[in-house]
């Protein structure tokens, strides 16, 4: 008989992958639901898969484990809202919740994969990947609550939503803002926009050289140790 803890190792080991798939699934999907807003609802459950995917990354973790619950469920429970409900609240309590349940989520993932990991292991990559995925879908829900908030922050969303949820162009705005790439059709006009706008930028370069120092550093100190 196969015990609990070999069960709970093995999807332990696959976690990250699992996380990893959900995240490229609605990358890939989600350009093709803004031509028929009536299948924004496919994203909202993608997004409620990958809060449950990125919960089970982090579970047992025990008081930082029990603070993403705080966020995470109504994040959950707003994902479902918006599909039968159109009341405002819902709006702001899903792009809130959500934003600080991600950006929780990348800050345990980051401390317990970059920072107190002893060498390069394919588990480690594939978790540093998550976490800029992360990263980049929690601005996406930031953007979406200051537009939320204050309707007008952003140039170029009415040619682009055709009906659909708005968080879709916001993961393309995010993503485009992480990379720095900045093509000009989605454009922040509000000091809250712009400054969000920079901050990823920021974050998402600093991401970057912080991961490719920590691994140079790994990989170097498991050469230098006896046998290698």
């Amino acid at each position: 008989m196969v015990s609990f803890s070999k069960v709970e190792s093995a999807l332990k080991q696959t976690e990250h992958r699992s996380l990893l798939a959900a995240l490229c699934f609605m990358i890939v999907v989600s350009p093709f639901l803004p031509e028929n807003g009536a299948l924004s609802w496919i994203f909202a459950v993608m997004l409620m898969v990958i809060l449950l995917t990125a919960a089970r990354t982090i579970s047992g973790r025990g008081h930082s484990f029990r603070i993403a619950l705080i966020f995470g469920i109504p994040a959950l429970l707003s994902q479902a809202g918006v599909l039968g409900t159109d009341f405002h609240w819902v709006g702001t309590v899903r792009y809130a919740a959500t934003a600080l349940f991600l950006f929780w989520t990348c800050g345990l993932l980051f401390y317990n994969i970059a920072l107190r990991a002893h060498s390069v292991t394919l588990e480690l990559i594939l978790g540093a990947v998550n976490i800029y995925l992360l990263l980049g879908l929690g601005f996406a829900f930031v953007y979406g609550l200051i537009e939320h908030l204050q309707p007008g922050s952003f140039t170029g969303l009415e040619d682009m939503a055709r009906g659909a949820d708005l968080v879709l162009i916001f993961v393309y705005f995010s993503f485009i803002s992480i990379s720095t790439l900045g093509y000009g059709d989605v454009s922040p006009l509000t000091e809250y926009g712009m400054t969000t706008a920079y901050v990823e930028a920021i974050a998402g370069q600093l991401y970057l050289a912080i991961l490719m120092a920590r691994l140079v550093a790994l990989y170097i100190g498991r050469r230098r140790e006896p046998g290698h």
